[in-house]
């Protein structure tokens, strides 16, 4: 699960209200959840919200996919707020999705880096270290795109499915089945990569160039909250 860092109000509920200053943290897999986050994502489902989402989740940029947008008409002003996935690893993220008109921004790379996700030590600092061109793509996985650091284990075992799964992935009649399989067996990857130190298939974005050192969740929620604040006020009459 992602932890969500909203900026701001939709349908006139301010989501930064729920940013507690000492977040608890927990585990699933390989994806630290936070407590913002879950308020976050309850308060967005209570308003039966429609977020558009973009940015850094295909081949667009956060910025290229916010020019198309107007070029078709979109308003930044209308009633369907923009989130932008992925892409953002501290503050000035923040701060340039909201400059491009984006509500907010969806965050998960970052809280892996923090002191109260349970993965491993290796994980963090291979996160840390990481540039955005070390991020690749892979379908070899789940059966659909997933954004993983380049290692040695990822190489060997290639970045795309061969010929007889990209068939069996696409035919009508076995593509949910091998989906299914395949995300089951990417499920217990994902463990391993979280728990154990010799796995480094390691899930991360193109946020990472912002990940500098290993965090707590408060400070890297305080970071946000400065920002997502001074924006509020700015927009306040």
């Amino acid at each position: 699960m992602l932890a969500h860092a909203y900026s701001r109000p939709m349908h006139a509920r301010p989501m930064l209200a729920h940013a507690c200053s000492r977040p608890m943290c927990a585990s699933s897999g390989a994806h630290a959840a936070c407590a913002v986050g879950l308020l976050c994502a309850l308060d967005l489902a209570l308003a039966s919200l429609r977020v558009a989402v973009g940015g850094q989740t295909g081949n667009r940029s956060a910025a290229q996919f916010v020019a198309e947008l107007q070029r078709a008409g979109f308003d930044g002003d209308d009633a369907l707020p923009l989130v932008q996935a992925g892409g953002v690893g501290d503050a000035s993220g923040l701060q340039r999705a909201l400059e491009h008109g984006y509500a907010g921004v969806q965050v998960g790379t970052r809280f892996l880096a923090t002191d109260e996700c349970r993965v491993t030590s290796t994980y963090k600092r291979a996160i840390v270290n990481a540039r955005s061109e070390d991020i690749v793509w892979t379908n070899k996985l789940a059966g659909t795109n997933s954004s993983v650091i380049r290692t040695a284990q990822v190489e060997a075992g290639g970045l795309r499915v061969g010929a007889l799964t990209g068939f069996l992935l696409q035919n009508r009649f076995t593509k949910l089945l091998t989906r299914t399989y395949m995300l089951t067996q990417a499920i217990e990857t994902y463990k391993r990569a979280a728990f154990e130190e010799d796995c480094e298939v390691w899930q991360a974005g193109k946020g990472v160039d912002a990940i500098n050192s290993v965090e707590t969740c408060a400070s890297v929620l305080d970071e946000f909250r400065a920002v997502a604040c001074l924006d509020t006020a700015v927009e306040t009459p």
